[in-house]
């Protein structure tokens, strides 16, 4: 038995369907399950506690599951920022490293989007850099990469996918949003006091996160487009 939440479920057959779950010990999974008595009725968001065997390939089969923790009462934003993280995960968290760290921070985002006092921008900059730490693609947010010298805080730099941060990507292919070496520095840390810093790394992780996407779009972003 392991736990997993629910990242995305269809119909599948008559009284079966197909799931994506982000689990504690498999990582992220393709599941199949019917319907019946051993099964809880799988949601979006909620955590659960199951027993899987895996069949061919990469698809698993579910033998039984219960509810731990009910958590699929999001609304409005919060419901499209939720549908955001899912989306992430499932279009570029395929291998995963840690597993059971990834649910960890996955249910911490989670539970910071139930609580209406939280606001949501920083919960889902720290979610994004969660998983740029997964991908094993996290820079050095503290040292010039041409250099090796530590960030000046009130230069402007550019990021290098390839490289990290230089003065000037433009001479390396590719030019990211420009930040001061405080904010990607307070970007690294998570310390988002500063509204500036939140605004410009939301900028920069939507350029850089387009990239990894390679060209598929979020459908969760409309969603955005279109909220009250």
């Amino acid at each position: 038995m392991q736990q997993a939440i629910v990242l995305h479920a269809k119909p599948h057959r008559e009284n079966s369907f197909l799931c994506q779950l982000l689990t504690e010990r498999d990582g992220r999974i393709t599941a199949f399950a019917r319907r019946s008595k051993n099964q809880a009725h799988l949601t979006p968001f909620n955590l659960y506690l199951i027993h899987t065997v895996q069949g061919h390939g990469e698809l698993f089969f579910i033998q039984s599951s219960e509810l731990v923790k009910s958590m699929d009462t999001l609304k409005g934003a919060r419901l499209y920022s939720g549908l955001y993280i899912n989306e992430l995960i499932a279009k570029l968290l395929h291998q995963v490293l840690q597993p059971e760290q990834c649910l960890d921070w996955y249910i911490r985002c989670l539970q910071n989007l139930l609580d209406d006092t939280q606001p949501i921008e920083p919960s889902l900059r720290c979610f994004e850099l969660d998983l740029i730490d997964e991908l094993g693609l996290a820079p050095d947010y503290f040292h010039c990469a041409i250099t090796g010298k530590p960030l000046n805080p009130h230069a402007y730099y550019q990021f290098q996918p390839d490289l990290g941060w230089v003065p000037n990507a433009n001479h390396f292919g590719v030019a990211s949003p420009k930040l001061t070496g405080e904010q990607i520095q307070q970007m690294a840390t998570r310390s988002w006091q500063n509204g500036t810093t939140l605004k410009q790394s939301k900028i920069f992780m939507r350029w850089w996160l387009d990239i990894l996407l390679m060209g598929r779009p979020l459908k969760s972003r409309d969603l955005f487009k279109y909220k009250r």
